[in-house]
């Protein structure tokens, strides 16, 4: 047989087709004909009769009781009925199988014990009520249930009562789990259990609790007291004195809360009202979500009035503006479209996607300006961040202040990071820290430190103190009184020091000066690089003043020749053409290409003349190599030696016969020189 789902039988019952006769006999026969089993001392009997079969229950011996039947057929074609304690089973396939007092009114009812109960539901040719016990229940509608309890009523068809005391399910496919006092009178409502409680609209639940009432269609309560949801698919789960009276409105919980248009909500909290549509309070106390999609999280006196507003809690907070929001936090307004304050106190934001994180009376004033946090910080103009700090003002477009205290960021795309009295007034300046630091020029940019400005054009200093870079893209590092004076000049740190040449660099030590196209300055003290591309490393008192010329360190040295080099020592001199000297004190290169080792006094006049160390030394003829002391070259293409000692002389087996390759002769002992 077909199981009809029980949604559907209001249009079942309607049309007339909810079951056949062949159906009606397959329900009576499976469901209240069971199989019976004798057991000890019980005798079964059946005989078939022009009106059905009749089975007589008896038991025999045992107990010193009778042989009189217990169980016997009822008035109603196929019914069963325990004799002898006034019950009745008049319908057919009926059955009142215990108790006293029971009825079994009508087709295929059942009454399985307690007292005084009826069963007796039928409509358009079914039935199929059913009280298993409990004391005067009745299942009146047809395919009714009283599961027990006392004076429960199942009056609707397919209704269900539980238990409990004086429940009544009046409506089609009605449920009143348990209780007292409960009643649901509409289409497939249902109550849970509690007491007082009504659900008499159409598929409306009441869960539980006292004196609630689900009166809209698909209405729902879970329990409290004294809850009210009357409209369609409002819902309550529970409280006190909460009234849900829109569709789809909610309220979770709380008391005297009240969801009042549709689809709002109130999750729970004291004296809450959600009267927007689609409005959301979640708790707290005295709240308001009064416009359309706006939400009120949760604090005390809260309101959100403006289109999609949030206000997520603290106390008496506003959120006016089309899409704004307040986190939290005390007496914060948002009344600017889509602005935002996350907390604080007395934080307003009037601008449109205006941001304040928290803090206490910051402003952010116009489109798309943040005031992360601090006290009495403003940005005032298109997208200006103040993330912090105290008495930070970001007044240009696009300007930033991370933090510190009476920072000024004035121009478009400023930025100060922190500090005090720090002032970034260039287009695209940045003062990252310090105090008392100015950025005035545009992409100029200050790190740190105190005093210092940058004011060339993407002029650049790190830190130190009373630094600065005026050239165009000059940079500073650190330091103190130092200047980058020039386009692409660079000082890295140290004191006094000076970059005036274009793209030159002083890396540190003190008083030096870069004043050479692209010339350096390592450090040291009081040298100078006064020729294009010339290099000094360190030392003191050192000169690199031609092209490409370098002092690799020490002391009074001097490279005035064409890319002339000078490792270190004291008191050398390269003024030749690529003139080299690696060490050593009063060394002099003069020739082009000539190179000094090191040592003492030496000098190499001749061009690609060399000595390699040594003292006294004179190469004056071209190509000459000088190694030892107190030599002087007299010829060209020669190396000049004061002893010469030969080891590892090959002998005339192992040699190359090569020109020039000397050897010994392995029976005279004497050397040769392959010619």
């Amino acid at each position: 047989m077909a199981i009809v789902p029980k949604y559907q039988l209001k249009e079942l019952f309607e049309c007339g087709d909810l079951i056949s006769q062949s159906s009606m006999t397959d329900l009576i026969d499976s469901t209240y004909n069971p199989t019976l089993i004798a057991g000890g001392n019980v005798n079964i009997t059946c005989v078939n009769t022009p009106s059905g079969p009749q089975i007589t229950i008896s038991s025999t011996g045992g107990g010193g009781g009778g042989g009189s039947s217990i169980i016997v057929p009822g008035a109603g074609t196929g019914s069963t009925v325990r004799c002898g304690v006034g019950n009745v089973a008049s319908g057919q396939g009926s059955a009142a199988l215990s108790g006293c007092d029971n009825q079994a009114l009508d087709p295929a009812s059942f009454v399985g014990g307690g007292a005084c109960n009826t069963a007796s539901g039928y409509y358009m040719g079914f039935g199929g009520s059913a009280v298993v016990a409990g004391i005067s229940n009745q299942a009146s509608g047809a395919v009714s249930f009283v599961g027990g309890g006392a004076c429960n009523i199942a009056s609707g068809i397919t209704s269900f009562v539980g238990g409990g005391c004086c429940n009544t399910a009046s409506g089609p496919g009605s449920t009143v789990s348990g209780g007292g006092f409960n009643t649901a009178s509409n289409y497939d409502s249902t109550i849970g259990g509690g007491i007082c409680n009504t659900a008499s609209g159409n598929y409306s639940i009441v869960g539980g609790g006292e004196n609630n009432i689900a009166s809209g269609e698909a209405s729902t309560i879970g329990g409290g007291e004294n809850n009210t949801a009357s409209n369609a698919t409002s819902t309550i789960s529970g409280g006190f004195c909460n009234t849900a009276s829109n569709n789809d409105s909610t309220i979770g919980g709380g008391r005297f809360n009240t969801a009042s248009c549709s689809h709002s909500t109130v999750g729970g909290g004291l004296c809450n009202i959600a009267s927007g549509p689609n409005s959301t309070v979640g708790g707290g106390r005295d709240n308001i979500s009064s416009c359309n999609s706006t939400t009120v999280g949760g604090g005390v006196n809260n309101e959100a009035c403006g289109i999609w507003a949030t206000v997520g809690g603290g106390c008496g907070n506003t959120a006016a503006g089309l899409s704004s929001t307040v986190s939290g936090g005390y007496f914060n307004e948002a009344l600017g479209s889509r602005s935002t304050v996350g907390g604080g106190l007395c934080n307003t934001t009037s601008g449109p996607n205006s941001t304040i994180g928290g803090g206490r009376d910051n402003i952010s004033s116009c489109n798309s300006t943040t005031v992360g946090g601090g006290r009495c910080n403003t940005a005032s103009e298109y997208h200006a961040t103040v993330s912090g700090g105290l008495c930070n003002t970001a007044s240009g477009s696009d300007s930033t202040i991370g933090g510190g205290r009476n920072n000024d960021a004035t121009c478009d795309y400023s930025t100060i990071g922190g500090g005090f009295v720090n002032i970034a007034s260039g287009n695209c300046a940045t003062v990252s820290g310090g105090n008392n630091n100015t950025a005035s020029a545009n992409q100029s940019a200050i790190s740190g430190g105190v005093s210092n400005e940058a004011s060339g054009l993407s002029s650049t200093i790190s830190g130190g103190v009373t630094n600065t870079a005026s050239g165009p893209t000059s940079t500073v590092g650190g330091g103190q009184c130092n200047q980058s004076t020039c386009n692409r000049s660079t000082v890295s740190g140290g004191y006094g020091n000076t970059a005036a040449g274009l793209s030159s660099t002083v890396s540190g030590g003190y008083f030096n000066e870069a004043s050479g196209s692209r010339s350096t300055v390592g450090g040291g003290l009081c040298n100078t690089a006064s020729g294009p591309n010339s290099t000094i490393g360190g030392g003191q008192c050192n000169e690199a003043s031609c092209n490409s010329s370098t002092v690799g360190a020490g002391k009074n040295n001097t490279a005035s020749g064409y890319s002339s080099t000078i490792g270190g020592g004291q008191c050398n001199a390269a003024s030749g053409c690529n003139s080299t000297i690696g060490g050593g004190r009063n060394n002099i290169t003069s020739a082009c290409n000539s190179t000094v080792g090191g040592g003492f006094n030496n000098t190499s006049s001749g061009y690609f003349s060399a000595i390699l160390g040594g003292c006294n030394n004179q190469a004056t003829c071209n190509f000459a190599m000088v190694i030892g002391c107190n030599l002087t070259s007299d010829k060209t293409n020669t190396t000049f030696v004061n002893q010469l000692s030969i080891k590892n002389i090959l002998n005339e087996s192992n040699c190359c016969n090569l020109s020039g390759e000397i050897y010994r002769c392995s029976s005279t002992n004497a050397l040769y020189i392959i010619p």
